[in-house]
């Protein structure tokens, strides 16, 4: 193949020799994404330039990039206002192994090597496709190979190699050993250092096996009535697995490439499942195209947790610096060990924090009312006092204090927000957009306000009265900053100017839920003073309620969490009381 430009998207038609680059990508739009033996995708919504190459995005014709190809299997007109974009989705021509038919069938159970397979499948194909196979594999046996297409053939070799890794480079189908393709290039990934979310998902949907029986096949036999096996069924079994969890039991596995008990219950094992799956998901600061399958040292320091992982996935914004990289990490038996011991040790600090402030309650209750007894005889000389006691008392009775970040903190240092957490802030709102302009301070807001320790518990939109166009503005903010669908969505409401007239408030406010729903967002919560609840506008549509009332001693009925200052102790930031989980 002629070497093509690196930095350039060339498209080529479907059964044309032309190719031509094209420009109307949007950068943003732009993204490779390989997944572990299962694809390897490119993706990117282009607009119509009138030119050569934009008319030859159709099905099946070619485009490449960094030297790869890809074939092009969807694409998305969109006709609006005059303005045409497509959506075009690719898939690595690697992939397009698929094609290839091997009709014949090799008879019986036989012994195979991962070249053999390759070879029998993929020898003498018409379409250009040649294979390599890269470390060292043992032989094994299959029954009755062929009359399967190609993609057959790389589902037979990954269930029967299970360290086989399908990397291809074009139409050179490769085959890895798992060691000979993963390499450790020193690099971490630090959460509030060089990784801005990380999330841990632990999931038993899928079901815990930690014990199955092992049945024999028959033997060939001309004695139809009285069948003879290989060896007896035997039980295969994870105990520290049922230890934890009690007995799981899968049933019965059986499979005619094994003869003898020990390569069955070598193969038994293989087939239980002891753990919950642990998928580990995480957003880096920057945008560097990760090294697919590369070893990586992952740490948590808030939490203590530390393991080795290897990149699995990654989605990576080659033409947009501004999009973070996403990248899915493969777990192992080790990693969720370490997971496990992890929870158990943050368990048990839990307990003792939680002793910790029973403890804390019962003395300032107690000492509370001591004082308040002592001054309630001279109230004219100590209202203070008995007001930062009732302030005291809020705090108690709430979750914790969250603080509001928008475009007027234009000082964004670790240092200022180091001084907020020391004035007993455990999260923030930090408001990304104000009608239609945004704020340009947030980046450095989430980054540095996580390295203070201060959690990024939601983001906030100033509300103007446009409820569709402002909607659609937040929505891209909060795609643009990757904030995961689970966050706090916060719709401030409160400026002089929105229209008085109740029904055509709630009218707007409804269509920007509407765009935020629509974008997967259902942490909807509306902010504003305690006087425009359900007088200037209906509270219904939302799952929480922020109440703003910097006059009150106490807490405003029916509120989720309650603004009581616009200064906490003279940092310049907005304080409020938080009563749900979901503000922490």
């Amino acid at each position: 193949m002629v070497p093509l430009p690196n930095d350039k998207l060339i498209v080529q038609g479907l059964n044309s020799a032309y190719k031509e680059p094209l420009k109307s990508v949007f950068f943003n739009s732009f993204y490779i994404q390989p997944s572990l033996n299962e694809s390897w995708q490119l993706q990117f919504t282009a607009y119509d330039d009138k030119s050569i190459a934009f008319n030859m995005l159709d099905v099946e014709a070619s485009v490449f990039w960094d030297n790869q190809e890809y074939i092009i299997k969807q694409i998305v007109p969109d006709h609006a206002d005059g303005f045409t974009t497509v959506q075009v989705t690719c898939s690595h021509v690697g992939y397009e192994v698929a094609r290839i038919w091997q009709h014949s069938i090799k008879t019986g159970t036989l012994t195979y090597s991962v070249d053999d397979v390759l070879s029998f499948i993929l020898g003498g194909n018409s379409e250009g496709f040649t294979w390599q196979v890269i470390g060292s594999f043992s032989k094994d046996q299959i029954t009755d190979l062929g009359n399967c297409s190609g993609k057959d053939m790389l589902s037979k070799i990954i269930s029967t190699w299970s360290d086989a890794i399908f990397w291809p480079d074009n139409k050179n189908i490769r085959i890895y050993q798992h060691d000979a393709l993963v390499k450790d290039l020193g690099h971490r990934l630090d959460y509030l250092h060089n990784t801005r979310e990380l999330k841990l998902t632990y999931d038993s949907t899928s079901g815990i096996v930690n014990k199955m029986r092992c049945v024999s096949v028959e033997k060939d036999s001309s004695d139809s009535n009285n069948p003879t096996y290989w060896f007896d069924p035997f039980y295969v079994t994870d105990d520290a697995s049922i230890a934890r969890y009690g007995v799981r039991d899968g049933g019965d596995v059986s499979d005619d490439r094994f003869h003898d008990a020990a390569s069955m219950k070598t193969y038994g094992i293989s087939q239980l499942a002891p753990e919950p799956a642990l998928t580990i998901e995480v957003t880096q600061d920057g945008n560097d195209e990760p090294t697919f399958m590369e070893t990586t040292r992952l740490e948590n320091r808030q939490d203590g947790y530390v393991t080795n992982v290897e990149v699995a996935s990654y989605q990576y914004y080659p033409l947009d610096s501004g999009t973070p990289t996403t990248i899915t990490l493969n777990n192992t038996a080790k990693t969720i060990l370490n997971y496990q011991r992890n929870q158990a040790k943050k368990l048990t600090e839990s307990f003792a924090q939680q002793q910790a402030v029973i403890n804390q309650l019962k003395s300032d209750y107690a000492k509370i009312g001591q004082d308040y007894i002592a001054l309630s005889g001279d109230n004219e000389t100590n209202q203070k006092a008995i007001a930062e006691m009732q302030s005291k008392i809020n705090e108690l009775q709430s979750m914790g204090i969250v603080v509001d970040i928008n475009e007027e903190n234009s000082d964004t240092s670790i240092d200022f927000f180091e001084n907020v957490y020391n004035c007993d802030a455990k999260s923030m709102v930090i408001r990304l957009s104000n009608g239609g302009s945004i704020n340009m301070h947030s980046g450095d807001q989430i980054y540095n306000g996580g390295q203070a320790n201060i959690i990024a518990a939601g983001f906030s939109h100033y509300f103007m009265g446009s409820g569709s166009n402002e909607g659609n503005i937040f929505a891209n903010q909060l795609a643009l900053k990757n904030v995961s669908t689970d966050k706090l969505i916060v719709l401030e409401v409160g400026d002089a100017s929105l229209t008085t007239n109740k029904e055509a408030l709630d009218t707007e406010i409804l269509s920007f839920f509407k765009k935020i729903a629509d974008s997967g967002y259902t942490n909807i919560c509306i902010k504003a003073v305690v006087s425009w609840f359900d007088s200037r506008f209906s509270s219904s549509d939302a799952t929480y309620l922020w109440k703003v009332n910097v006059d009150a001693y106490t807490k405003p009925v029916g509120s989720d969490a309650w603004k009581y200052t616009n200064d906490l102790k003279d940092t310049g930031v907005g304080a409020s009381y938080a009563y749900k989980s979901i503000f922490i």
